[in-house]
Order: C-alpha cells, then structure tokens, then sequence
C-alpha cells in the first residue's frame, strides 16, 4: 500500500531536534555485510600471502600486475584510512599492509558494488563537494589485487600518494567537551537513553563557528547527537533544569531545549558523519555568554554500557559576510499521534511535506535527510516558480549506516514563495527488519518518535539569506 500526505505549510525554522538514530546491532560499528562478510580473511586462504590460487599472477611468477605498495595503498590512504584506522570510525583497520591484505576479498567485494567508499546520494541529483567515489580505474585496481591474492609488492616502490577527498577542519580553534564521562543508563527493560548536557562556551565576544566536528566518547553507545547553541537569555533556563538531576546532565527528550532557549541549531551528529564545513564567509553566530546544549542519545543495544565523553571541535571566526542559519525541514503534524502511521507490513509507505518559502529568498550550501532503519528512499526537491524541479538531495536506497551530510557544488538559490518538498519512502515489510539478537524483527505499526525502532522523516539545511 502507498500511503502519501502532502502538507502545505510555511518554513519550518528548526521547530524539531529529534534525530532519532538507532538500528540493528552492529549498526554503532558501521559494519555493512559486505565487510563483516569478509573479516576472517579466510575467502581462498590467500590474503597477505602473495599467492593467488585462481591462477593469477604470483610473485614467484613474476612481477604481479597489481601490487599493495604501488599500486593498492596510494588508493586506500586517500579514500579509506580516514574511517578505517585504529581510532576510527570503521569496525577494522586498514592502515598496513597486514590489515589490508586480510580484507581484500572484502575490499574487492564492497568497492565493485559501490558500497565502498559509502556516498548514498544520487549523482543525477546535483554535484557535491567532497565525493570519495572511485573512477573505475581504481575500482579495477582494487578487485585485481583482491583476485590475485593481495601481493605486497616492494615497500621501496610506494606509489605516489593521491589527494585525500573528504571535508576536514583546516584547523581547531578549541574543544567543547562534556566536563565528566556518562555511562549510558537506559530505563529498566529499555535500550535508549535520551540525556542533555550543558556545556560552556569559551570565547569572550561574539564570535562564529565556521566549522566543526564531533568527536563521539564512545561510538557503541553515542547513536545521534543534535547540539544547539543556547543563547544567554536561555541559559538560566537550562541550568535550572540541569539542577534538577545530581548527576551530570539530566534526562530529556529529543525536543528538549531545541525549540526554546533563544539560540540557533548548531548542528547533528550521525552515523558516518565526519567534519562539517560552512562556506566561505558563512557562519553560525554565538554570542559571548552563550552554551552548547548536547542533546544526546544512547543506546546500549550491542551491551556496551561503557562511559562516553564527547567534545566537539570547533573552527571560528571574529566576523564573516553572512550569517547563516542551520534548520530542520519536517511537517510539524507528523510527531503527532498516527499521523505517520507506518503499517505493519507496508513495504512503501510514502510521506511528502510541500511548503512554500515565505518571505525572503536564501541560498541553500548544506543540505541532510535522516531517517530511521526502516527508510528505503528520500529526497528534498526545489520548485521554482518558472515549473523547473531543482533536486537538492536524493537518497534512492537509504541506509541508516551512512547518513551523510552533503556540501552542494553550486549552492542552490530559492526565492520566497517557491515551494520545497520532503519525500520520505518507508518498507516496513517482514525482509526489512532490523535483526536483534540474531532474528529479524516482526513488522509491527510504527509512528514517529525518538528510540530505536520509530521513524522520522527529517530534512536538513544550512542556508543565507540573499
């Protein structure tokens, strides 16, 4: 059954926080199939070994026509250490050769299906910066040495090393952190916690962020965090809350704080995220006086309940062009009661929020969607008024692992009155279940909410005003 809703309303300036982000075991560990598939090393027996059983070319034979230091390692440095390495975000190291060599087969297998590196937007939607997808050339450099038996090669011969694609801060300014650690507390019988955290702001005048990353305490546990700028008006607030419990933080929902407090959204951290970067002469104002409000959930479905301590990088600037503004786009009826009734069952359930842009044109340079285990599509697209469809961002197969933020190569200008719309697409079929303690979930209704087996439908944007 198709189920749609199209809703006609104005702007929507940030009015939800929640980014709900939990799925099936594993998913903290960002491992798809594909790798877990091939952890062992054992496809052949081969890896690291130099031999190639299927006939490929040996190093006993001769110079192998693919080889690690050449040839393999130039590629992986450039568009696979920056998740896969000791303290990264990736379920296993690929810094060496060793730890190359024992997921080649894995390697070969993910990168010829395109799921490695992970970029889920279609790129019949629009350009963006920061794309780390391989050209077939090195696709074919990949599966090659996979097929061969992962021959090392000569340390002496390391290729030349190519440019790294990826957003990275050019530099730090300084950290907010959480002051304590927080082990994740779950009410009796449940696997989320949703818990706030107040922390101080450390520049003395009016400064703004024009860039930053989050770097979560303890990936296993921290599934999403929706960070907010509190303004002094609305610390006093907040701290009278924060009093209410002794330990550090207290517990909340994921709309708490976000839509009072007289601040802007800072921004999300999700799954697969890494640094976030605002154009040149953009960025979020934070006045001196203010905090950051960490809206955080955990969730200690794999049974790690360890403590997480997570801060946040910050590049800032004394003054810029533009201020700009980071919002979510949502229908706001849709939190309410079965307005986003996804059935159990129901294999494209569909929900589509159509507003027109009020008042002022804005330039669009950052734009997200975020969804929930049981997404399967989504997309934000521009009408303008002369008729022509603008995409902005297309998801056409969600996966929860990979909830990308994307920086758009020409930024995208809508004026007031144009209309933007939400698309989000939901299976809720029995072979979509998220898999918990080795069985698949049974489709039961879902709605809207906050812990791991709801669903939301969310867009995101960082935009100017022209």
């Amino acid at each position: 059954m198709m189920r749609m809703r199209s809703a006609k309303w104005t702007w929507v300036l940030g009015i939800l926080a929640a980014c709900s982000a939990s799925g099936s075991a594993g998913d903290d560990d960002h491992a798809d199939a594909t790798e877990d598939s091939g952890g062992s090393g054992d496809d052949g027996g081969t890896a690291g070994t130099g031999t190639a059983d299927d006939g490929g070319t040996t190093e006993a034979m001769g110079d192998p026509a693919v080889v690690y230091w050449r040839d393999v390692k130039p590629i992986v440095d450039a568009r696979c250490t920056a998740c896969h390495n000791p303290d990264g975000v990736a379920p296993f190291s690929l810094t060496t050769y060793a730890d190359a060599a024992a997921y080649a087969a894995s390697i070969g297998a993910a990168v010829s299906s395109g799921m490695m590196p992970p970029w889920p937007a279609s790129s019949d939607c629009n350009d963006y910066m920061f794309d780390p997808s391989l050209d077939d050339a090195q696709i074919e450099t990949l599966t090659t040495w996979a097929d061969l038996g992962a021959p090392e090669g000569d340390p002496a011969d390391e290729g030349e090393a190519l440019p790294v694609i990826g957003a990275s801060l050019p530099r730090v300014d300084f950290d907010v952190a959480m002051t304590e650690a927080h082990a994740p507390t779950p009410p009796t019988g449940e696997v989320d916690e949703h818990r706030c955290f107040l922390l101080d702001w450390p520049q003395s005048a009016t400064s703004y962020v024009t860039g930053y990353e989050v770097v979560p305490g303890n990936r296993k546990v921290v599934h999403h965090l929706v960070a907010k700028i509190v303004s002094p008006a609305g610390v006093a607030d907040l701290e009278t809350e924060d009093a209410t419990d002794d330990a550090y933080g207290w517990p909340c929902g994921a709309g708490t704080g976000m839509s009072g407090g007289g601040g802007p959204l800072l921004g999300v951290w999700v799954p697969g995220q890494g640094a976030t970067l605002f154009p040149d002469g953009t960025g979020l104002e934070v006045e001196a006086g203010s905090k950051v409000l960490l809206n955080m959930h955990y969730n200690v479905l794999m049974g790690d309940t360890s403590p997480d301590q997570t801060s946040i990088h910050f590049m800032v600037e004394d003054a810029v062009d533009k201020v700009g503004q980071a919002q979510f786009v949502t229908d706001p009826t849709w939190p309410i009661g079965d307005n986003m009734l996804i059935a159990a069952g129901d294999d494209d359930s569909v929900y589509a929020f159509d507003f027109a842009v009020p008042l002022v044109d804005v330039t669009v340079y950052n734009v997200g969607l975020h969804m929930h285990v049981l997404g399967h599509y989504a997309s934000l697209v521009v009408e303008h008024d002369d008729g022509n469809e603008e995409c902005a961002i297309d998801i056409p197969q969600w996966d929860f692992n990979w909830q990308l933020g994307y920086r758009l190569e020409s930024p995208l200008v809508v004026n007031a009155g144009e209309r933007v719309r939400l698309t989000c697409g939901f299976d809720n079929s029995a072979a979509n279940q998220p898999i918990v303690d080795g069985m698949a979930r049974t489709p039961a209704d879902v709605t809207w909410g906050e812990d791991t087996y709801d669903e939301m439908c969310l867009g995101y944007v960082y935009v100017t005003r022209n």
